[in-house]
């Protein structure tokens, strides 16, 4: 169930400026009220499911060529009934190439896996 998640997720982080983000799958991946949270140099910036979903969409409009996301590794171990998941990723934008670690918290609601957190 975890493996088939998380290619789901990784399938979404997959465009470029000829096919549309596909936003509404994105967001059924997550909670209501997930909290998506980007490291960046100065800090922390929290986001919701949508507020980076609207990001995702300005960033495409902006970019030329392609976005493409993909796990090569995972971790996963549960704790207090939610799972915690370290995947690793190598992202291309274009010709530049970065490497990272997203750290998930995922709980079943409704019987589907659902993102409560993230950390990017």
């Amino acid at each position: 169930m975890i493996e088939e998640f998380l290619n789901n997720f990784y399938d979404c982080l997959h465009f470029s400026q000829t096919e549309a983000f596909p936003a509404e799958r994105f967001a059924s991946l997550f909670a209501e009220h997930a909290v998506l949270i980007e490291h960046q140099p100065h800090g922390f910036q929290t986001l919701s499911a949508a507020e980076f979903i609207a990001s995702m969409n300005a960033y495409q409009a902006e970019i030329i060529g392609t976005f493409h996301e993909r796990q090569t590794n995972f971790q996963v171990s549960e704790e207090a009934g939610v799972l915690i998941v370290d995947s690793d990723y190598e992202k291309q934008i274009n010709d530049q190439h970065f490497t990272g670690t997203n750290h998930m918290i995922l709980t079943e609601i409704r019987g589907q896996l659902k993102i409560i957190s993230i950390v990017f």
